[in-house]
């Protein structure tokens, strides 16, 4: 067989130099049917005879011994004798893969590199064909759950094109079954169609089985993996791929915003919605009496955390703030709470809206959130004459200096202000206050009712923020007058005492006066 690759054909050849050894006799040459590809592995004898004289760009002939085939021409570029170790080559369609079937059994090979005016030949005798890892098959795998339809996708990379095979058509490298694992729920797909698919290049497969859809809908956490049972010579052997994308449909773009924080030993999780989409859920919403608020966090080589609450029909979408207390529930529910709130933080949120009726589960809508973290453990707020002020409990977990832009966030059913300055704090910061004198918002939010305050300072690469319920009164509004009204209240308890003194002297006396007169 003999391969000849070449860069260009010239009419007037020169006469090359020759750059004689190098590479070493240990270079090879490997064949991958899959990719239908030739490999060269040069090893370099950094001969000083073959530096600096090769052109980047350059022509190669490969000359195998058992079949002849016509010239190709093939363009060799950015070579370098210095650091260039492999040489990756094409093999054209003219050349079938029945024409390479004895590739392993050659014995000699030679291939020369040449330019313009120098010419280095290099001998091979090391032969490999490249094993394929079923491992690698697939660039990409992803799952989509709809109301009735699991739909599997896979983008294959093609190097397990040779075993990718019904088991009919070669029974010693074959694949005989492909089985789609989503949690409990299994599927057996088309196998003609997986496999046609995979020599096109793209893989789908739609199942319509809305029980198990709704089943899938409802989880947590999805996990889902793709197994091929397959025929490896005399072996069977099965391989699992795992599904890294998993979508469930709900509306895009629903929620224009979800945290989650940590403070006052009470998780929060604090969303708002697109006005448009939120019309459009309500008109889906037909019959139901349960609405689930739910985040499910997946933490990076940790625990998996689920917490959530349930709230009886109808939908109020006012509600645009969850908590959940620590220090509340049973036991292990605590337990579980704490050890969130007290660990780290970094993982994956999910935030979950799920509607049922009665038992029967009717849709899911759902959105990735962000966790945001404190530089402070509890917040109270003090609402004073003429301005409102955060009291913030250090974590000491912020040594740095903060500038930006700081806001207090008030939220009750019916309203959301927000005020907003410039700011520069530190984590050691205990009070941060906002003047009411020129802000009616300010205003309205020190005479309103109780609700939900968000305390946040945010900069071009930080953000920090905590949230409370809590609001504490001051005893005197007026700060200013707090002084004189104290000291007024002292003088007049003072001439009480005084005149008290005096009528308890005056009576002593006179009854001394009369145990005289007696």
């Amino acid at each position: 067989m003999m391969l000849l690759l070449q860069i260009g054909l010239q009419f007037d050849t020169p006469q090359r130099t020759q750059r004689l050894n190098c590479y070493h006799h240990d270079s090879s040459i490997e064949y991958n049917p899959n990719l239908r590809t030739f490999t060269l592995h040069l090893v370099s004898q950094n001969n000083t005879n073959c530096q600096n004289v090769f052109p980047p760009g350059l022509s190669l002939n490969l000359t195998l011994a058992s079949v002849a085939v016509n010239v190709i021409t093939v363009l060799i570029d950015k070579y370098y004798y210095e650091n260039t170790t492999t040489i990756e080559i094409t093999i054209p369609a003219s050349i079938t893969d029945a024409m390479l079937t004895s590739f392993t059994d050659e014995h000699f090979a030679i291939v020369h590199l040449f330019s313009y005016s120098d010419i280095a030949p290099i001998e091979l005798l090391i032969f490999d064909e490249q094993k394929t890892d079923l491992n690698n098959c697939f660039s990409a795998l992803s799952l989509d759950v709809t109301n009735t339809d699991i739909t599997f996708s896979a983008t294959p990379t093609k190097i397990c094109r040779m075993q990718m095979i019904s088991c009919a058509l070669k029974p010693t490298s074959c694949i005989s079954k492909v089985v789609l694992n989503v949690d409990v729920q299994q599927f057996t797909l088309d196998l003609t169609i997986f496999l046609l698919g995979y020599q096109a290049g793209a893989i789908t497969q739609t199942i319509t089985d809305a029980t198990k859809a709704q089943l899938i809908r409802q989880l947590s956490f999805v996990s889902a993996d793709l197994t091929l049972y397959s025929t490896q010579g005399t072996l069977n052997i099965n391989w699992f791929y795992h599904i890294s994308t998993v979508n469930i449909g709900s509306l895009v773009g629903l929620f224009t915003y979800t945290t989650v924080t940590t403070s006052n030993s009470t998780i929060h999780i604090q969303f708002d919605y697109d006005p448009v989409q939120l019309a459009v859920l309500k008109s889906q919403l037909t019959t139901y009496t349960t609405i689930i608020y739910r985040i499910a966090i997946d933490l990076t080589g940790t625990t998996d955390y689920v917490f959530q609450q349930s709230m009886a029909g109808p939908f109020n979408s006012l509600i645009r703030d969850i908590e959940i207390n620590c220090n509340f529930g049973v036991d292990h529910e605590i337990e579980k709470c704490f050890n969130f709130y007290n660990g780290d933080k970094k993982g994956v949120y999910n935030f979950q809206l799920l509607f049922y009726n009665k038992d029967q589960f009717l849709s899911v809508q759902l959105t990735q959130a962000t966790y945001v973290d404190s530089c402070w453990t509890q917040m109270s707020i003090e609402k004073l004459t003429g301005k409102l002020c955060a009291n913030l409990m250090i974590n000491n977990k912020c040594d740095a200096t903060y500038a930006g832009s700081e806001s207090l966030q008030y939220i009750t059913d019916t309203q959301s202000l927000t005020l907003t300055q410039d700011a520069t704090i530190t984590g050691k910061t205990i009070q941060r206050c906002f003047d009411c004198s020129n802000s009616a918002d300010c205003n309205t939010i020190l005479n309103g009712a109780d609700g939900l305050y968000v305390y946040q300072i945010a900069g071009t690469d930080f953000k920090y923020n905590i949230q409370t319920h809590k609001v504490v009164q001051a005893l005197y509004k007026d700060t200013t007058i707090t002084p004189v009204v104290i000291g007024m209240a002292c003088v007049v308890f003072s001439i009480a005492i005084t005149i008290f003194e005096m009528a308890k002297t005056q009576a002593n006396i006179k009854k001394l006066k009369m145990k005289k007169h007696r």
